[in-house]
């Protein structure tokens, strides 16, 4: 089982790990290379989900090119016995670098492109006004139940792209 965390919590303790494996072996100039490659791979697994006991939160992958509308979903997936509970006050933040116009950056039920026991969907409507790597980082807030159980839960979610 996986304790809750976010994503971006997922991805420091890849690179710890990492760092760690790579040690002082080997020449400092294929020591950063090494590492630049591990931190990429790191970034890439880790950014696609963070899973429990209770759910499933994915980013879907995106591609973005200069200039033009971009989409990336944040879903949560309940597990097992859990379905989503639609009576919590369901929240998604998204910070987004300098070069990045986000449509919405504060979303709510009302923006959500599906909220129902099954699932919850954001979708996060961008365009990037800059060529390269970009990074986002968010809260996403909501809430899975059972008959008997209630899970509040609160996520770090973050996600990098390419923009071309």
């Amino acid at each position: 089982m996986l304790a809750p965390m976010g994503i971006g919590a997922m991805r420091s303790e890849s690179t710890i790990a990492l760092t760690h494996f790579l040690g002082s072996s080997g020449s400092p100039a294929m020591n950063r290379l090494l590492f630049a490659a591990a931190v990429l791979i790191s970034t890439v697994a880790a950014s696609s989900a963070v899973a429990n006991d209770y759910y499933v939160v994915t980013v879907h992958p995106i591609t973005a090119k200069k200039g033009q509308r971009a989409v990336a979903m944040v879903s949560v997936q309940p597990k097992g016995m859990y379905h989503i509970n639609t009576e919590y006050p369901v929240k998604l933040t998204i910070m987004a670098p300098a070069s990045v116009t986000v449509e919405k950056a504060n979303q709510t039920k009302d923006d959500a492109k599906a909220f129902n026991s099954r699932e919850l969907d954001f979708e996060v409507a961008f365009v990037s006004n800059a060529y390269g790597a970009s990074s986002f980082s968010g809260d996403l807030r909501f809430g899975v139940i059972t008959d008997t159980d209630s899970r509040p839960s609160a996520e770090k979610v973050s996600f990098t792209f390419e923009t071309k």
